[in-house]
């Protein structure tokens, strides 16, 4: 690979033919550019006893004798200054190349896990940087490595959850009046003939499970989330009082 010249030979005072700028100075930097990702068009090198020499930034590697899979244990730095960007990616996803961590000697490969990557999509690519003797991975991107999205109806916390005694207790049928806190957390509500839910009395929650396809009404000092819908099985309602506000929160089945 081509050395960056010398800035000193376009410096003041220095004379010298136009041949001798392009040969020079002008012509290596147009070859570190090309060197350089982006520089030149992507080429393909063939694994051969787990190793391979690269001559540009870019490349693809493809297995020995095109076996269905192979293993590339170490990079030669012939053609690589330290300092300099690799970038790998298989030749082809039917032939998975196996990038070793560590494999040991000259021109051994490092990830940042620890562990060997496998390149079997023709979109990933493996970034190292040559530091030394090793190649250092840089990132690694594409599809096989994008993280998965989270799933919305997972929730998260830095802390474990604990559930309090409430919640395991037998429901209590529900009928009318005020719903006190302090007489359980969980109540069943059949909603037949139509049914109003009372205001929430002591600060705190209770879930109740409403059923029966009736109406529900509800007291007018409630901030209410959703509402109930007849036509589903069931309806889970969490009535909450904070000693500010009292709200309802609505949560219907699917069916």
């Amino acid at each position: 690979m081509t050395t960056i010249p010398s800035i000193n030979l376009i410096g003041q005072g220095v004379t010298g033919s136009e041949g001798k700028l392009r040969a020079e100075f002008f012509g290596p930097i147009l070859n570190v550019l090309a060197e350089l990702p982006g520089g030149a068009a992507v080429s393909a090198l063939t694994i051969a006893s787990g190793s391979i020499t690269p001559t540009a930034a870019v490349h693809t590697v493809d297995t020995e004798g095109g076996a269905e899979s192979d293993t590339l244990d170490n990079i030669v730095q012939t053609n690589h200054p330290a300092g300099r960007i690799l970038v790998l990616a298989c030749q082809d996803a039917s032939r998975a190349v196996t990038l070793t961590h560590g494999a040991g000697g000259d021109g051994q490969m490092i990830m940042l896990d620890g562990a060997d990557v496998t390149l079997d999509d023709i979109d990933d690519r493996m970034w190292f940087i040559r530091v030394g003797t090793l190649w250092r991975e840089m990132v690694r991107t594409g599809p096989s490595f994008a993280p998965e999205p989270p799933n919305p109806n997972t929730l998260k916390s830095d802390t474990t959850a604990t559930l309090t005694a409430g919640f395991t207790e037998t429901p209590l049928a529900y009928t009318s009046g005020d719903i006190s806190v302090s007489a359980g957390q969980f109540r069943t509500v059949d909603t037949t003939g139509g049914v109003t839910l009372g205001t929430i009395t002591g600060e705190g929650r209770v879930m109740l499970e409403l059923t029966g396809g009736g109406t529900v009404a509800y007291d007018a000092g409630y901030v209410a989330v959703g509402e109930y819908d007849a036509t589903k099985e069931v309806c889970y309602v969490f009535a909450t009082n904070s000693g500010a506000k009292k709200g309802l929160v609505f949560i219907n089945s699917e069916a």
